[in-house]
């Protein structure tokens, strides 16, 4: 699967958008403008067993971050960047996901938290594109507010990840994530209690959680409109 870049002028951005040919412009369209998400539909549909979208209601004061679905071409394939973080004492230790990360107030907007995140958490140097936002997910654990992010870099990056609080960053196919054999069931204990959860799998990895809630709409963005 490759995806050609092209310039397509939105009268609803303020500058032209170097958006991935096979996208095709209804599906960028939902992307850039929020209409038509799926959302919570997308986010049930890889939630941890037991739990209820009532307990991912968003409640005051909530602490914002952004995430970046980040991708690139190389070859035959459109890859996408995911993190794994370090291990400490925390519920989210060692877990596969999107770079990002808490917006600072020197943030000019989400995209920006996101961008900025992502540099200091990868080393990524080449310029982001900006290809759109997916639906915001709040996450009741930690209280964060997550805003999901789309961008596009023009080639492989160099990955110098910061490892205090990074312990490796890996990129897949996005086009494993039509097969099948991506799909799983993932068994995990909060605390001393067992749990089960959906989960992809990629590089011998398990993403589960709100990143996988997350990517989920994504794909189902994708899949809907005959891309994966």
């Amino acid at each position: 699967m490759v995806f050609i870049a092209k310039i397509y002028k939105n009268p609803d951005v303020t500058k032209n958008i170097l958006l991935l040919g096979m996208f095709y412009l209804d599906l960028i369209a939902k992307l850039l403008q929020n209409k038509e998400l799926p959302g919570s539909e997308a986010h049930a549909g890889m939630m941890p067993k037991g739990r209820s979208l009532t307990m991912f209601a968003k409640e005051e004061p909530v602490v914002h971050s952004a995430v970046l679905l980040l991708l690139f071409n190389e070859g035959d394939s459109t890859r996408i960047i995911f993190i794994k973080r370090a291990e400490y004492e925390g519920i989210h230790s060692g877990q596969i996901a999107f770079p990002g990360g808490r917006a600072e107030p020197e943030d000019a907007n989400f995209w920006q938290t996101a961008v900025r995140e992502t540099m200091e958490e990868t080393g990524i140097k080449q310029p982001v594109t900006y290809l759109g936002h997916l639906s915001d997910l709040y996450v009741p654990l930690s209280g964060y507010l997550i805003h999901p992010f789309v961008g596009y870099i023009a080639e492989r990056p160099v990955y110098e990840p910061d490892i205090h609080e990074v312990s490796e960053v890996f990129d897949e196919d996005l086009a494993w994530f039509g097969n099948t054999n991506a799909k799983g069931v993932f068994r995990y204990k909060s605390g001393i209690l067992p749990g089960v959860a959906p989960c992809f799998y990629s590089n011998q990895h398990i993403i589960w959680g709100a990143t996988a809630m997350i990517f989920n709409e994504f794909l189902i963005l994708l899949r809907n409109n005959g891309d994966l």
